[in-house]
């Protein structure tokens, strides 16, 4: 009674009769949404009988309206592929100009704080991630300061300072932008007609050191900007400046990690996809790179591990099928001399069988033992043995056939 007291009267009755319907009066209509009441009224003015229209009636349909036909006028193709010969061609990007004018301010926006992320990488991997030491790692913390140099400028602004990419250095379009003093370093030898000096080696070390740390410690920072075609590029270009590199132990070290660690890794996932003619990594075509690493490999490598690998890599684990047979040929070639011509599907028996024939000189002469190079004996041996197996199974079914027919 006295929580009935205090509540309100009201209330009492609201609660009593909750459940009970509200009987429909006559005038009482039911709720029609807004969408049925428009299909009604279109389906209300429409004919109940088909008239014929006479021609002289039809009218045209009505232009669009002008906001629809302004962003027609100004839809804009992208063709940055219409020169190349290979599927890329294809790649088209239709937009609308206010749609990529919004973009382009938000990317202003966006960009600059990546690149302040990518910098505070440099201090961020002063500190170690695991209490698991490594050797290689720990030389490239202490020369965080000394790595810096090649990829940060100072800027000053006022009684500020702070650290920005250099010219050159852009994580955010570069693949491979851990490696770009490779390319300085080998631009530079060009220059001195082969000229190698203990600079150049220490920058090439400083390199690779900062690539296997990003690689080992920050892996998501590392593959968010890396392209698998140009790190393996930028990384092959490592062997290009002479064998005053290829003698350092820690470039030996941190080159061999890199490549087995990523490039191998991502190989073996069919992401490498390197054609003849296609521009990767500034280059304008691959072909003459790749020839130009079977040169030095004849010059000086010595039968170098992670430089035959490294063609190997490039030949064997080439997503590009068409493409990988002629790098094979040019391997194995005694001349090491391929034709750049392009690839059809008549051509591929002709530099099978010549790949084929090079595998059976090199084994027969010698030049590739089991002892001495194991890896190519084993490829040689094995690519010979699938094909004699392919065709004796034929020989065997033709046989078998002609037994039957005579």
């Amino acid at each position: 009674m006295e929580i009935a007291e205090k509540i309100d009267k009201n209330t009492i009755a609201f609660l009593k009769d909750r459940y009970k319907k509200v009987p429909k009066t006559e005038g009482s209509k039911a709720k029609v949404s807004r969408f049925k009441a428009s299909r009604a009224t279109s389906d209300s003015q429409k004919p109940t009988k088909l008239e014929e229209t006479k021609p002289s009636e039809l009218q045209s349909a009505p232009p669009p309206p002008p906001v629809v036909q302004d962003m027609l006028d100004q839809l804009e193709v992208l063709d940055e592929f219409a020169n190349r010969s290979d599927q890329e061609k294809y790649n088209r990007l239709a937009t609308d100009a206010f749609q990529l004018d919004f973009t382009t301010k938000c990317l202003r926006n966006v960009a600059p704080r990546q690149q302040k992320n990518a910098v505070k990488l440099f201090d961020s991997c002063k500190v170690a991630t695991t209490s698991k030491l490594d050797p290689l790692l720990e030389l490239a913390r202490s020369r965080i300061d000394d790595i810096k140099e090649l990829y940060l400028e100072e800027v000053r602004s006022g009684e500020q300072t702070f650290f920005q990419f250099a010219h050159g250095v852009n994580p955010l379009v570069d693949g491979s932008w851990t490696l770009v003093p490779v390319r300085r370093v080998l631009d530079a030898v060009h220059k001195r007609e082969g000229e190698v000096c203990p600079d150049d080696v220490d920058i090439i070390r400083l390199s690779l050191l900062w690539t296997l740390l990003l690689h080992d410690e920050r892996l998501t920072a590392f593959l968010a900007f890396a392209e698998p075609n140009d790190v393996y590029v930028r990384l092959a270009e490592v062997l290009l400046i002479g064998p005053e590199v290829l003698a350092d132990d820690v470039i030996a070290s941190c080159y061999s990690r890199i490549l087995n660690g990523y490039v191998q890794k991502v190989a073996i996932e069919g992401r490498l996809c390197l054609r003849m003619d296609s521009q990767v990594a500034g280059l304008d075509a691959f072909m003459p790179f790749y020839e130009d690493l079977l040169v030095h490999y004849e010059q000086y490598s010595l039968g170098d591990v992670n430089f035959a690998k490294t063609l190997l890599i490039g030949s064997y684990l080439n997503s590009a099928v068409g493409d990988s047979v002629d790098y094979r040929a040019a391997l194995w070639s005694p001349k090491r001399d391929t034709e750049q011509a392009s690839m059809i599907e008549e051509q591929y028996y002709t530099q099978y069988t010549t790949l084929l024939g090079s595998y059976t000189a090199a084994i027969r002469d010698e030049k590739v033992t089991r002892d001495r190079n194991p890896l190519m004996f084993t490829i040689a041996a094995e690519e010979l043995g699938n094909f004699i197996q392919r065709h004796s199974v034929q020989v065997i079914r033709m046989q078998f056939v002609l037994g039957i027919v005579i």
